[in-house]
């Protein structure tokens, strides 16, 4: 027994030599190991204890902000174009912006103007002479009513945005008109037809790439510890679509502050700690597709 004891006390260190990349470390290990490198590296045995510790806890490994172009955005809040007129504050984009035929308010009340212009024509009952003061009043009304009717036609010469293959309305949304297409309770005519009109520009400078709509996630890649090795996984896969790109600075930083509030809770909720997340969101990338 005695010999035995003093044959295993004077067994030969091995010793094996830290893969973490720049150090080299030496340290006791159970036995030699011969595999290649990169075979070794998800096993935390193969590195020194300094290393070791951080190849066997939670990893915050980076924190990205990712931007894409939403290619299929709701756009109804705006209006939508379509070959049927759906309302009185339809846009009719055969015409001019300021041509009568898109301003149904005043065509009406111009209408309305040459109807009673011609119910109080008087009429004479003899034969057509100009000498007739008579037949001069109606005359008079008749030219009148005329030039009220020639007010309420087209004078642009349909020379609207309307291109060929596209369509000839664009119809207001139901933000502001009832499912009859007249004005909601709460807007007026005029507020009707001025947010129909803010909306078809907005459509069309969206239409000619002035803007665009983004899609916006804050997310993490990790590292989580799986027994001898560890697995590196994605947080925060929360996309949130309908952001208008040329919201402005402040609206942007503001919108990916909130993104980036609710990739905390995630990693909070995880398990990481509130330092190790705090470490992490001080280098947030940004990726932009």
């Amino acid at each position: 027994m005695q010999n035995k004891i003093n044959k295993n006390k004077s067994k030969k260190r091995i010793l094996s030599t830290c893969i973490q990349d720049d150090c080299g470390m030496q340290f006791e290990s159970d036995s030699p190991e011969k595999r290649n490198l990169d075979v070794l590296k998800p096993f935390w045995k193969h590195y020194c204890p300094k290393h070791r510790v951080r190849t066997g806890t939670r990893r915050i490994l980076s924190v990205i902000i990712k931007r894409e172009i939403d290619t299929d955005p709701d756009t109804s809040w705006l209006g939508e174009y379509s070959d049927k007129c759906t309302s009185e504050f339809s846009i009719d984009r055969m015409h001019s912006e300021d041509c009568i035929e898109n301003d149904s308010i005043q065509k009406d009340k111009l209408g309305r103007i040459a109807g009673a212009i011609e119910n109080d024509t008087p009429v004479c009952d003899e034969e057509p002479n100009f000498d007739c003061d008579r037949c001069k009043e109606e005359q008079a009304y008749k030219d009148a009513r005329e030039q009220v009717q020639e007010l309420a036609e087209c004078d642009c010469g349909e020379h609207g945005d309307m291109r060929r293959g596209t369509y000839r309305y664009f119809n207001p949304s139901f933000n502001y008109v009832d499912k009859n297409g007249h004005a909601s309770d709460e807007n007026t005519a005029e507020e009707v037809r001025k947010y129909v009109r803010q909306g078809y520009e907005r459509m069309e400078s969206l239409n000619s790439g002035q803007w665009c709509f983004l899609s916006i996630n804050a997310e993490a890649k990790v590292s989580i510890p799986c027994g001898e090795s560890s697995v590196e996984s994605t947080v925060g896969l929360n996309w949130c679509s309908g952001y208008e790109s040329d919201m402005g600075k402040s609206g942007m930083e503001e919108v990916e502050a909130d993104h980036l509030s609710e990739l905390r809770k995630e990693l909070k909720a995880l398990g990481f700690s509130s330092r190790a997340i705090s470490q992490a969101f001080k280098n947030v990338e940004r990726e932009e597709n």
